[in-house]
């Protein structure tokens, strides 16, 4: 038997979306707080290497600066383009031109780092436990979030190496999570079920 999530707790997965632009304004100090702990309560039941870094001001411009050094982004999101309905193209095409350029602007970027040359499907898969929660406690706190995807190991190094002065043989990415004040009410894409019940 499935336990009933509560219902504030429901309403905060419910309408959490992944966002693309966000308002400049910083989040509180204590709404950041709480969302940088999330990680403990994850890590006491799967311990696994793990840091959360947190960006902002010059240090998450630094950061946009070195994941753009990739085509990456832009070609997953270029991917993306077709599967866009008809009457969406041409704004998908602006939307692309414009979240390039700052990533989406948000005032605070997460990046969660674990060790992904040892038991990496078992230490990736923790860290995204780690992002969703992160995801639903922003949400939980008014604000929003987004993923930022790149494939590039070189660039993935000097964000490690160069810019954040850690062992790129120790420490690698496990997601960017871009955090704010959404600028923007994404599209409501049609649910599909996938859920069965069995009696």
């Amino acid at each position: 038997m499935i336990t009933r999530l509560p219902n504030v707790v429901f309403k905060t997965i419910e309408s959490r979306r992944t966002i693309r632009k966000y308002k400049s304004i910083m989040p509180t100090e204590d709404a950041i707080r709480r969302i940088s702990e999330v990680p403990f309560f994850i890590l006491q039941d799967f311990p696994i290497p793990f840091k959360l870094i947190i960006l902002q001001y010059w240090a998450r411009e630094r950061a946009v600066n070195i994941i753009n050094e990739t085509y990456s982004v832009a070609r997953d999101l270029a991917v993306l383009y077709n599967i866009v309905p008809d009457n969406l193209k041409d704004w998908y095409k602006e939307f692309i031109k414009e979240f390039i350029k700052t990533l989406g602007g948000a005032p605070i970027m997460f990046i969660g780092l674990t060790d992904l040359k040892n038991n990496k499907n078992y230490h990736f898969s923790v860290s995204w436990i780690i992002a969703q929660a992160i995801m639903i406690q922003a949400r939980a706190e008014g604000l929003d979030t987004g993923s930022v995807t790149f494939t590039s190991k070189s660039v993935e190094k000097e964000l490690i190496e160069d810019f954040l002065a850690m062992d790129y043989n120790k420490w690698q990415v496990a997601f960017v999570l871009n955090c704010g004040y959404r600028d923007e009410e994404p599209i409501v894409k049609e649910l599909r079920s996938g859920i069965y019940e069995i009696y």
